[in-house]
């Protein structure tokens, strides 16, 4: 289950190319604002990859990385949505916006309350002892 959760890290840090302008081809490449918008995008890739590494492996220092990679997502999340209304583009990047912010903001409750992540860890650990294989049924 650890490694499910790791998965849905990486898969939505990796999201973070479709919202980005520079990655999304909808801003041009050359001004100083497509460059802090590339460097951010990049940054929050590499700490929701590390995040994700960190939660599989069940390193102990994956929650201070779940959370800096969920406060960089909604960072650039912000930045995103801030070039988008000043330059006017279209609703679409505002709603992916809306939901990487989302669970960026999930992402961020769960690694901050104790009680939720102890909660969920004995949630996995119960259905891990009650799986059987699928050999012995």
């Amino acid at each position: 289950m650890r490694e499910r959760l790791g998965v849905a890290l990486f898969v939505l840090g990796s999201t973070f190319l479709w919202i980005v302008p520079p990655f999304a081809g909808s801003l041009e490449r050359a001004t100083p604002l497509a460059d802090v918008l590339h460097i951010l995008g990049v940054a929050t890739i590499v700490v929701f990859g590390a995040a994700a590494w960190a939660l599989a492996r069940d390193l102990p220092w994956w929650v201070h990385a779940a959370r800096w990679a969920a406060a960089l997502g909604l960072v650039t999340c912000a930045a995103v949505a801030a070039v988008d209304v000043a330059v006017g583009h279209d609703v679409l990047l505002g709603l992916d916006v809306l939901a990487h912010a989302a669970g960026c903001g999930a992402l961020l409750v769960l690694a901050t309350v104790p009680a939720l992540r102890s909660t969920l860890g004995d949630r996995w650990r119960e259905l891990e002892a009650r799986r059987r294989p699928w050999y012995l049924d």
